[in-house]
């Protein structure tokens, strides 16, 4: 991980789930270390997780002694990549709100947002927002 990266989350992020936790300083969350942290943000420098789902996971990386990698995948936190699954996602939002894909195909562009707020909403914020852009985009018939 880049180390001004994971200096910036040391003093942000985990100094403040340490403090949630009850924690006096990183050493006292003795189950977390620089490997651990390290893996995180690895991964959400790949874009497998989101820096949200970081950042929810973080008080479970203090008080357990998991793999971060596992701890990932059981709670289900990884990014949403696979663009069968995002098209599958975006032709039940399009499907759900068919009133807002007719406005938007006659002419209100600004409803992009709206159903694409809807499509992150039903993934609850796990897919990659380019990728899933381009999913809502061939469901819209869009060329943008």
């Amino acid at each position: 991980a880049d180390p001004a990266v994971a200096a910036a989350w040391l003093a942000g992020e985990v100094a403040a789930a340490l403090n949630d936790a009850g924690y006096a300083d990183v050493a006292a969350a003795s189950h977390f270390s620089p490997r651990d942290l390290a893996d995180l943000l690895d991964l959400v420098g790949t874009g497998a997780l989101s820096r949200r789902s970081a950042k929810e996971l973080l008080p479970d990386l203090l008080a357990a002694r998991a793999p971060v990698s596992e701890m990932v995948r059981e709670r289900g936190l990884g990014q949403i990549v696979d663009p069968a699954a995002l098209d599958a996602v975006v032709a039940g939002v399009l499907e759900a709100h068919p009133d807002e894909v007719a406005l938007f195909r006659g002419g209100k562009a600004k409803l992009r947002k709206v159903l694409m707020g809807k499509a992150m909403g039903a993934t609850r914020g796990r897919a990659d927002p380019r990728l899933l852009g381009a999913a809502l985009d061939r469901g819209l018939g869009a060329s943008n």
